[in-house]
């Protein structure tokens, strides 16, 4: 099986008990006011491999008035693999929407490329970790299950 997008459901919450995760980082929001949390609505998931990838939040830039909320191109994911739980930070380094026409169909063609800034525990990467979370970050694509707006993904890593 594949890693698919979907709604977590409550009793794959209770499982690997992802309000403490997410009870944790609204800790740190308030102490640091640098990142925007959600609770766990979607994943990419492997349910045969026990594996998941779930986007938690992004950072806010700092002291932006003017603006609005802006966001920076570092976003934090909880990667579950091989029955552990990691934190990344990955940050998109390049995004792009090509509006484009294959066989007279207007396709919206999405292509970003993600690098990892750090990866708690601290670990030596794997291939297996490697190849894993490249195919869930692929699955996930822009926006994980609310993905609509784009047919068609370009997905680069530069790890």
């Amino acid at each position: 099986m594949a890693f698919i997008n979907k709604i977590i459901d409550e009793e794959d919450i209770k499982k690997y008990q992802l309000m403490k995760i997410w009870e944790k980082h609204k800790e740190e929001e308030r102490k640091t006011i640098k990142t925007v949390a959600k609770t766990f609505y979607d994943w990419s998931v492997n349910k045969e491999k026990e594996m998941f990838l779930i986007h938690f939040a992004r950072f806010l830039e700092e002291d932006q008035p003017d603006h609005g909320e802006i966001y920076t191109n570092e976003n934090i994911f909880i990667f579950y693999f091989e029955n552990k739980f990691y934190e990344l930070i990955l940050i998109r380094e390049s995004e792009k929407r090509i509006f484009n026409e294959e066989n007279d169909v207007k396709v919206l063609v999405y292509e970003t490329s993600w690098n990892i800034k750090s990866i708690e525990p601290n670990i030596k990467i794997s291939e297996k970790f490697n190849a894993s979370l490249k195919e869930a970050l692929t699955r996930y694509g822009e926006d994980g299950v609310y993905n609509k707006e784009y047919t068609k993904y370009i997905i680069e890593f530069s790890f």
